[in-house]
């Protein structure tokens, strides 16, 4: 438990790393500050982070629990956690299609925190 909530932070700190620094890539790219990819990366890494504690929270009770209500639990889980990213992106999209796109880009900085975590600073996940 007490390795899940360390792993979780060290994750989540790399992630907001990991956002500025997109952000700071990204001042090239959109030829100075963009509000809408800002927001958009705000809302994508806000939404992935929270996704990352649901899982592991899903995954600490699914453990406790019988096969059968596992399942149903995870499932619902699966389902709930879908739908935030889908209502995150949507409400990100109606602004701008570029607040849509780093939104996505903001979904995958939590997949980046972890990699980074894990073979460059070597912490067990």
């Amino acid at each position: 438990m007490q390795e899940t909530k360390q792993l979780r932070q060290a994750v989540m700190r790399t992630t907001v790393l990991m956002a500025v620094i997109i952000e700071i890539i990204s001042l090239f790219f959109t030829k100075g500050f963009n509000l809408h990819f800002a927001y958009g990366l705000a809302v994508g890494t806000a939404v992935a982070d929270v996704n990352f504690t649901l899982l592991a929270f899903m995954l600490e009770k699914a453990v406790i629990r019988q096969k059968k209500s596992a399942i149903i639990f995870y499932s619902l889980g699966f389902v709930g956690r879908l739908a935030i990213f889908g209502g995150a992106f949507y409400l990100c999209y109606v602004t701008s299609q570029i607040a849509g796109l780093s939104c996505v880009i903001g979904f995958i900085t939590v997949q980046l925190a972890i990699y980074f975590c894990k073979f460059v600073l070597k912490k067990g996940i």
